[in-house]
């Protein structure tokens, strides 16, 4: 029952609950966090009171109530006249709109985030990359899973912002972290943090089909493309020493979607000429692109492989 609500939600579980299941090993006291997409929220929440969890509102909580966090607004407002056919905006902001975190006597707890756009939007900002892994109703991706998994390595936060306190927990549990690249990863086109274009379910991601095999519909998670760029923040650093790693992306929020996507930059271009070409021919009736879109970026992944 789970993964069909995954499958219409498009709901992600990730943080530690993802990262066990790649390592194999159990965390004490370890929740399960769910990431979805804020209009899709309330289904999730519905059917995890339908199981017996209760809203927890916490006492510094803003929502007294489950309902106050499922109705909060959380419309995207396109700064540009002509949305139509211009769908990319700026990151949506990685905070979530709603943490919401439900309890149950004798079960671990569950934190729900939402967000404007992508619910993966909210994973590339995690405090590091070891910690990069979603599992959706078909598939469970790592983005990172030679560094976290075979070199036990974890790049911190890329805009510096470390949570002390929680690298420090990965580092107990095994992980060396890195606050920085230097030239032996930076210059090195096999290094496990080369720069480039990403896309989820790409060759450096390691996938895990999840069986029994949902009859829902595809999760679209592969349609998700990124930029991870190396930083030099001197002329000193940019010739000998380090850099800083950084996702780089647009988000593609459209109505011929049923979901928000992440795009690299090189691809913002052609698919707002794609989109453009089916508004105005109005081919495309009831039926949303996704699908479509998705055929797309895996026909690129391939010619770049």
């Amino acid at each position: 029952m789970f993964r069909e609500i995954q499958a219409k939600t498009g709901t992600l579980i990730s943080g530690s609950t993802a990262l066990q299941f790649f390592d194999r090993t159990v965390y004490e006291d370890s929740g399960l966090d769910l990431f979805v997409e804020h209009a899709s929220l309330r289904p999730i929440a519905i059917w995890l009171g339908s199981i017996g969890y209760l809203y927890n509102p916490g006492q510094d909580s803003e929502f007294k109530n489950l309902e106050m966090a499922l109705s909060k607004n959380a419309d995207i407002n396109l700064a540009d006249d002509d949305s139509f056919f211009e769908p990319f905006f700026n990151k949506s902001g990685f905070k979530p709109i709603v943490t919401i975190e439900f309890c149950r006597d004798m079960h671990p707890n569950i934190q729900v985030f939402s967000s404007q756009g992508p619910p993966l939007e909210m994973v590339l900002d995690f405090h590091s990359t070891c910690t990069m892994n979603v599992i959706t109703h078909k598939r469970a991706y790592s983005i990172y899973p030679r560094a976290t998994f075979i070199e036990r390595r974890l790049l911190a936060k890329f805009d510096g912002s470390h949570d002390e306190a929680t690298i420090t927990k990965y580092r107990k549990r095994g992980w060396k972290p890195l606050r920085h690249l230097y030239v032996e990863d930076y210059a090195n086109p096999t290094s496990s943090f080369k720069k480039g274009i990403r896309s989820m379910g790409d060759h450096q991601c390691w996938i895990i089909d999840l069986y029994p095999t949902s009859d829902a519909e595809d999760d679209f998670m592969e349609s998700n493309t990124w930029n991870f760029n190396h930083i030099h923040s001197s002329f000193r650093e940019r010739s000998y020493e380090r850099a800083i790693g950084k996702h780089d992306w647009k988000v593609l929020k459209d109505d011929l979607f049923k979901y928000a996507y992440l795009s690299d930059i090189d691809k913002m271009f052609s698919t707002r000429q794609i989109l453009k070409a089916f508004k105005e021919r109005d081919v495309y009736g009831e039926a949303t692109l996704d699908k479509v879109y998705n055929e797309i970026v895996k026909l690129e992944e391939r010619a770049i492989a």
